[in-house]
């Protein structure tokens, strides 16, 4: 959800043809506490984020990598 509104955000850059306009992880973050239930949203991309990092660590430590014989 994150990236999508950055690349929201870049989409809108370029269309404008405004590089000042292009935001980055902290824009969207801004932007979605902003919104109407902003603290229920900053939650739910907290628990998103920390799930990903959860699955990237677990995915690091048990991938297996076959090299070719």
């Amino acid at each position: 959800m994150v990236f999508a509104i950055i690349g929201g955000f870049i989409v809108y850059a370029a269309v404008t043809t405004n590089p000042e306009k292009a935001g980055g992880l902290p824009e969207a973050l801004h932007w979605i506490r902003a919104q109407a239930y902003g603290p229920w949203l900053m939650a739910a991309v907290a628990a998103g984020l920390f799930c990903y990092g959860v699955y990237s660590i677990v995915e690091a430590v048990y991938r297996r990598v076959q090299t070719p014989a």
